[in-house]
Parts: C-alpha cells; sequence; structure tokens
C-alpha cells in the first residue's frame, strides 16, 4: 500500500460516523502507527482520539504514548492533541512529563492545552491547577505556551487574567494574535463571561480591526465581533416601541415566491424559514418575497440582491423583504447546487439583520450596517449548517 492509500484510509477512517466506525479499523491505525513515513503517522495519531470508551482505549493511550517521544515534532504535536482526549490520571502523569521535556514550542503548547483538558474532566481542584500552571509559567517563553497557560487559568476561575490574554493581540506574529482571537472566542461562549468582559474585548477588537493587516486576523477578529453583538437578533429593545397586543398587529417570518421560481429555492427557503422561526422572535411580521430577477433595482437605482423595506419612524407599517433568485440556475453551473442555495439563504440573513436593526432601533453609519449586515449573515448560515449537510 502507498503512502497516499492509507493516508485516504485514515481520512475514511477519520470521517466515518460514530455508528459506522468499527473498532476492526483499529489493526490498520495501529500498523500505520508505526509506519516509515511521518505524515502517515501524524494522521493516525488523529484518528487514534477515537477509541474513548471502547475496548480498544487502553492500547490506544499506549500506542500514542509512543508516538509522543516521536522524533518529528509534528507527530508528537499530533499525539499530545489526541491522548488528551482520554480523561485519565494516568494520561495526566505521562503529559506532565512532557511538558518538562518538550522542546518544541508549539508541540509543547499542546500538551499543556490536553493537561488542561483532561483535568477539567477530572473535577480536579481548582487551586491545585492553578498552582501548577504558575509554576510553568515562571518559566515558559514561548507565547503559545504562555497563552494556553493562561487560558487554563480563566478556566478553572481566575478571571482576572483576561487583561493578560488581550494584551498579547499586540503581538507581532499574527499566529499569535490568530491564538488570541480563538481564546476570545471560547470566552465569549462561556456562560460567565459578563457584560463588562464583552465590553472590553469589544475594544480590544476595535482597536485591533483599525491597523490589522493581515487577513486571517481581521476576518476572525469580525467573527468575535459578530459573537458580541450576536444579541441584536434576540434582545428586547423593541419592547420599548412595539405593543403586541395592540389589536391589529401581527408578529412572524412569512415567505411569498413568484409562480416561477425552482422547486429547490423553494424547498430550501422554507426549510431555512423554519428554522429561523424556531431559533428567534420576529416581533413585527416581515413578508420575504422571492422574486424570479437576476437583480432588483434598490432606492437609490443600484442594481441589488436584496432589499428591506420599512417606514422608518412607523413601526405600525408591516415591513419587507425582496431577494432576487432568478439566476439560480446561472449560480448552479458557476458554483455548484450548495453554494447557489447558500448566496440566495445568506441574502435572506443578510436582509434579516436590517429588520433587527431597524425594530431595535440600532444607530449605525450605512457602512456599519452593512458591514454588521454581512457578517451576521455569515454567522447565521454557519448556524444552519450545523443542523444538515447540504442547504
Amino acid at each position: 500500500m502507498t503512502d497516499e492509500e492509507k493516508l485516504t484510509l485514515i481520512q475514511k477512517y477519520e470521517e466515518l460516523p460514530a455508528e459506522e466506525f468499527k473498532e476492526e479499523c483499529f489493526e490498520d491505525l495501529k500498523k500505520f502507527a508505526f509506519d516509515k513515513d511521518d505524515t502517515v503517522k501524524t494522521f493516525t495519531a488523529s484518528v487514534l482520539s477515537r477509541f474513548v470508551n471502547t475496548a480498544k482505549q487502553k492500547e490506544a493511550i499506549e500506542i500514542l504514548l509512543q508516538l509522543c517521544h516521536e522524533e518529528n515534532e509534528l507527530v508528537r504535536t499530533e499525539a499530545y492533541d489526541a491522548i488528551g482526549c482520554y480523561c485519565e490520571k494516568s494520561v495526566v502523569k505521562s503529559l506532565e512529563k512532557a511538558v518538562l521535556s518538550e522542546k518544541d514550542g508549539l508541540a509543547r503548547s499542546y500538551a499543556i492545552d490536553s493537561w488542561i483538558y483532561v483535568q477539567q474532566h477530572l473535577c480536579t481542584n481548582e487551586t491545585e491547577v492553578i498552582g501548577y500552571l504558575n509554576a510553568i509559567l515562571e518559566k515558559e517563553r514561548d507565547d503559545n505556551c504562555i497563552l494556553n497557560c493562561l487560558y487554563g487559568k480563566y478556566s478553572f476561575g481566575e478571571r482576572a487574567v483576561l487583561d493578560e490574554i488581550l494584551n498579547y493581540i499586540k503581538n507581532t506574529d499574527y499566529h499569535i494574535r490568530c491564538s488570541v482571537l480563538s481564546i476570545i472566542q471560547l470566552i465569549l461562549e462561556d456562560e460567565n463571561c459578563t457584560e463588562e468582559w464583552k465590553r472590553k474585548i469589544k475594544t480590544t477588537l476595535t482597536e485591533l480591526l483599525k491597523r490589522e493587516k493581515a487577513n486571517a486576523v481581521k476576518d476572525q477578529a469580525r467573527n468575535n465581533e459578530v459573537a458580541i453583538m450576536w444579541h441584536i437578533w434576540t434582545i428586547d429593545d423593541w419592547e420599548k416601541n412595539i405593543d403586541l397586543t395592540r389589536e391589529g398587529h401581527r408578529t412572524g417570518l412569512r415567505l411569498r415566491f413568484d409562480k416561477d421560481i425552482d422547486s429547490e429555492v423553494r424547498r430550501a427557503c422554507k426549510e431555512f424559514a423554519v428554522f429561523l422561526r424556531r431559533e428567534y422572535f420576529f416581533p413585527i411580521r416581515v413578508v420575504v418575497y422571492i422574486k424570479n430577477v437576476k437583480k432588483l433595482i434598490a432606492m437609490d437605482g443600484d442594481k441589488v440582491y436584496g432589499t428591506f423595506w420599512s417606514m422608518y419612524d412607523d413601526d405600525n407599517i408591516e415591513p419587507h423583504i425582496r431577494v432576487a433568485a432568478g439566476d439560480y440556475m446561472d449560480l448552479c453551473h458557476k458554483w455548484g447546487k450548495d453554494s447557489a442555495l447558500t448566496a440566495i439563504l445568506s441574502t435572506i440573513a443578510h436582509e434579516l439583520t436590517h429588520y433587527f436593526q431597524w425594530i431595535n432601533a440600532l444607530k449605525l453609519t450605512p457602512i456599519g450596517q452593512e458591514r454588521q449586515a454581512t457578517n451576521y449573515a455569515r454567522y447565521i448560515l454557519d448556524e444552519y449548517a450545523e443542523t444538515r449537510e447540504h442547504p
């Protein structure tokens, strides 16, 4: 079997759904773990994380421990990452030895990260964990390792380290700035993240975006901005001005289709609407018209894919959205079916963001409105993608 064939088989094992992943795969992986090719060993280490709570768990751990001593640092890095899935005290001891002996900074940072993860799941005493991380920090000079230690302290209750973490956003290495943004995302997902911390993070991101040149950093920072501002689809500022009990008042999201709209577009839009209605409340009824045209004419005369209309200062008149879907077949030929449908759904999410900006009376510049709508559309579609394989 060639190296390419081995990698193809390993990838197949990695992508198998849990119910189809058989322990018989282990014998192949066991052989690949000691292959002469480092790439094969690296990919194998990743898949060996899938034997948690199986009859092969003990043997998988033993193999990963051996891979932790491989000469190639990428093999060791992947082995440290994979072994962190096995939450046993023996793994903790092995990772502690790795943290002390590992010379490669990136690999050592993965060993630290896995050590923290295992300790969380073993419910280890907070004081003990923070004490160990402080001991590492006294000698550690690698930025990735320091960041992982700081986030570990945050995870175990020492929230004051947030300022230290945010300070690393000024690092000259864009890889480190990306690492900081990944940690920020985890903090924002934490239910204990306070409004004060969110404001502090928001200020940090705003300052970063003013000076950042690396596209990878800018994209990640904007996604984090969306995470902070995500509440515009769910905040209730609209309650100050909208009376749901008023006679004749209607709520909800409705779709209307031109008669010649493609059946796949109809299906995709209807299923997306079901998801949106389940996840979000629409305090004033908004109708989305799916039009069989390639472009729409906006109020300023521009040709666009979507428009949102409302009476600026009168919420008694229901708003509406128009979305152009007449170029669906053209987009299918150009991009493929999935991307074509995603483009239409993205336009719906973009215009609905303008709806939520309107009902919550957000004060944004026109450029700010568009940027926020673009970011939210991406975020909404990412969330929707988690519920299905295809749009």
